[in-house]
């Protein structure tokens, strides 16, 4: 069972989550500002889940690593048209210490995840799904009543809306989708209701 609190912050209102599991603790993204927002909860994390590189997702992402010295996990190693800074923003270069890929489970703390690669958001757009709990860690893939947008370098409209069909409308209706901005929402909800993209 996973407790969650999460936190919003940066220009982009951007949601990071702080997951607290029986051996492990992990935080999924890192928003600009989350690591205050850590330290003042007592919180301490011990992996680094990145659901992509868009700038508004790692902001905090160096200053989280030189807080606590933990592992980073990512679908891809940061570049400048990853983290937008082929568009002029500003990240501080951080590192990603394990490479996630979908159909490999990826385990550590007595938790294991399923990954979904699903891009079109950005190239690197991951899922992370906590096995055994019905939560989606989704980015800015799946939103409440939105899906991430496919205007930005890397970014592919059709693809996006291919991969929410084929690969996250077909969980169950009850998993409950934790998005990068936004509200918590469930695919039942956004297979009925999404405007972009029904079930």
């Amino acid at each position: 069972m996973l407790e969650i609190e999460y936190f919003t912050g940066g220009v982009a209102a951007t949601n990071g989550y702080a997951c607290k599991a029986a051996e492990i603790t992990f935080v999924v993204d890192a928003p600009e500002g989350i690591t205050e927002w850590l330290e003042s909860t007592g919180f301490t994390p011990q992996a680094l889940l990145l659901t992509h590189a868009h700038f508004d997702h790692v902001l905090d992402a160096s200053r989280i690593q030189e807080r606590w010295s933990i592992p980073t996990y990512a679908f891809a190693y940061p570049t400048p048209e990853l983290t937008l800074e082929s568009m002029g923003m500003a990240v501080q270069p951080y590192k990603v210490d394990h490479l996630v890929e979908e159909g490999v489970l990826m385990s550590f703390g007595g938790l294991t995840f399923e990954i979904l690669h699903i891009p079109g958001h950005s190239p690197d757009s991951s899922v992370f799904l906590p096995k055994d709990s019905p939560i989606a860690f989704g980015g800015d893939v799946l939103m409440q009543g939105g899906i991430g947008r496919s205007d930005l370098p890397g970014g592919d409209g059709e693809l996006l809306l291919k991969g929410i069909r084929e690969k996250l409308y077909v969980l169950d209706d009850e998993t409950t989708v934790l998005s990068g901005h936004g509200p918590a929402t469930t695919i039942g909800e956004e297979k009925l209701s999404n405007p972009f993209v029904r079930g």
